[in-house]
């Protein structure tokens, strides 16, 4: 039995967003696979022949953060995510871009706010205080930081940082 995907995709940064559908085979085991599988295929579900599906993966240098999505309207990563994990009875498993990140096209979103800004999340270690363990490990944190932006998506006040 195939899937069947709803992508929302998205021709530019200034265009109107649209869904459409796609139906992927059964040995699509993440998202990933399914969307290479859309990506490679360029036909919707309905047999429309479509330009090619634009999103941030596979990763080829397995750094962690460009693949994050909504699933579902969940946070996901697209390599680790398991279609049957995540897959409803009867419904499309919906696939959109992180929405505060603002897209480019299609699921590829842009980090650039988020990048110019990230110097300022320096601000949320207390200076005041001397603390150097506590200043070294967030100091850790943040350079570990692979600005996906999951962060800003999942915040309520996330749209302030980019």
């Amino acid at each position: 039995m195939s899937q069947l995907l709803e992508v929302r995709r998205q021709a530019g940064p200034h265009s109107q967003p649209y869904w459409e559908r796609y139906e992927v085979a059964d040995g699509c085991v993440t998202v990933a696979d399914a969307l290479d599988a859309s990506a490679s295929a360029r036909v919707t579900a309905a047999g429309k022949r479509v330009e090619p599906l634009v999103w941030s993966g596979p990763c080829p240098t397995l750094d962690c953060g460009p693949c994050v999505l909504l699933v579902n309207g969940k946070l996901g990563y697209a390599c680790v995510t398991r279609i049957d994990a995540v897959a409803r009875p009867g419904k499309p498993l919906r696939i959109s871009p992180l929405a505060r990140l603002g897209v480019l096209r299609d699921l590829l979103v842009g980090s650039d706010g988020l990048r110019s800004n990230r110097a300022r999340l320096s601000a949320w270690v207390d200076s005041s205080v001397d603390h150097t363990a506590q200043r070294a490990a967030a100091r850790q944190l943040f350079s570990s930081c692979t600005e996906c932006g999951a962060c800003v998506e999942a915040c309520p006040e996330g749209g302030a940082f980019v």
